[in-house]
């Protein structure tokens, strides 16, 4: 017998791959990235609301505004697009002339920032668009990452020359260049204060700046190979970096010194994330596992073995109860977080499964695979009224409860979830 029950809901996809999968920050929306369409969906029932298209070449990446109600999305075709998630219209093109990486609004929803392959960054007014308020050059090589501060009021851009630019978001004037790295950036994170900000990459190393002025605090050196993630602890004292070495590192955000060497996995370490209180960590891993790590001795916890692929991704649940695990075997699990038990074995891709995210309120879960469909998990059924449920049964044909259930989405939007006056 299961923990709890699951329903899956299948989102079929466009030609070739789901890339990858998002909610909105509310919680109600849910998009799908493919080769050059992004589709909307109803986070709650799998009705699908749009497909945007337009787009003539390979999506980078797509994030959604603040406020839930706008998709920016960034293309090898060198455009940004700003939508209407609501109606699926295009509000704006936005054009470099070569293909644009990273597309993002900032933490206030007024301001859009694209980086590209032309070597510049371009600052939009997300209300009026077409015309950049202002273009930010200085590189000598493709940007290939942006991200706003948590204040909005510093963007720091990364580019494959080896070097990041920490920029004043207001006056978009630049502070300074960083430089240390000798290879292309692929991690770039502020803490979660947005004092302080951390660049990783091929060379092996982290550096931790001052956030105001671009003042370089320390370098985390002890990986012998890329650094392919990190990640700030919520309180912002502690960072972990995950390396091709096989390791993850865990070190203080203020002195940079190597806290602990979370050493096991037999392959490189793809993912890492802290537990949402900040006393664990979790690691995925090629070797096809996930590692659960407590934070304070470095001890292994708990090893998440059931996978025969490696894991791509994982994710903690908003409450950090539950842990779930992405890999190359074609299935996602779910695991209790603090026992480890094997929950549920989430069946039904024919592909790889690169991604997994939780949403906002951790009733459901979306996974998205090279299959070309993503699927929308519901996994707190017990929550639900049996009214409820049997409005969500009544929305997919062929249907039962269980895990490995497959649940095609009707477009009969009167059938589906009973609003919460009905509970």
């Amino acid at each position: 017998m299961l923990p709890f029950e699951v329903l899956r809901l299948t989102l079929p996809g466009a030609a070739g791959p789901v890339r990858s999968a998002t909610f909105s920050p509310d919680g109600t929306r849910l998009v799908t990235v493919h080769e050059r369409t992004v589709q909307v969906w109803e986070a709650q029932t799998g009705l699908r609301l749009a497909t945007l298209t337009g787009h003539t070449d390979r999506l980078y990446s797509v994030a959604f505004s603040p406020d839930s109600a706008r998709l920016v999305t960034a293309s090898a075709d060198g455009t940004a697009r700003d939508w209407d998630v609501q109606q699926g219209t295009l509000l704006a093109t936005l054009r470099h002339p070569d293909p644009v990486y990273t597309a993002a609004f900032s933490p206030d929803g007024t301001r859009i920032v694209t980086v590209s392959e032309d070597g510049t960054v371009r600052v939009w007014d997300a209300q009026q668009g077409l015309i950049p308020l202002v273009t930010l050059i200085g590189r000598t090589g493709p940007v290939v990452q942006a991200a706003f501060s948590p204040d909005g009021t510093r963007l720091v851009t990364a580019s494959a020359d080896g070097t990041a630019r920490l920029w004043d978001a207001r006056q978009h004037s630049r502070l300074t260049t960083l430089t240390s790295h000798t290879g292309n950036i692929g991690a770039v994170a502020f803490s979660p204060d947005g004092t302080r900000l951390v660049t990783a990459g091929r060379n092996r190393t982290g550096e931790v700046w001052e956030a105001q002025t671009g003042l370089r605090l320390t370098t985390l050196t002890g990986h012998t190979d890329t650094v392919r993630a990190v990640a700030f602890s919520p309180d912002g004292t502690r960072l972990v970096t995950a390396s091709a070495d096989r390791t993850a590192r865990l070190w203080d955000a203020q002195q940079g010194t190597t806290l602990l060497v979370l050493t096991g996995h037999r392959g490189s370490v793809y993912a890492v994330a802290f537990s949402p209180d900040g006393t664990r960590l979790v690691t995925a891993s090629a070797d096809g596992t996930a590692r659960l790590w407590d934070v304070q001795t470095g001890t292994s916890l708990l090893a998440l073995t059931g996978h025969t692929d490696p894991v791509y991704s994982v994710a903690f649940s908003p409450d950090g109860t539950r842990l779930v695990t992405a890999s190359g075997d074609r299935t996602a699990q779910v695991w209790d977080a603090q026992t480890g038990t094997s929950l549920a074995t989430l069946l039904g891709h024919t592909g790889p499964v690169y991604a997994v995210a939780f949403s906002p309120d951790g009733t459901r879960l979306v996974t998205a695979s090279g299959n070309r469909t993503a699927q929308v998990w519901d996994v707190h059924l017990e929550t639900r009224s049996p009214a409820e449920i049997a409005a969500l049964v009544r929305c997919h044909v062929p249907w039962r409860l269980g895990v490995g259930v497959l649940l095609e989405a009707t477009p009969d939007p009167a059938a589906c979830i009973p609003s919460s006056s009905t509970r």
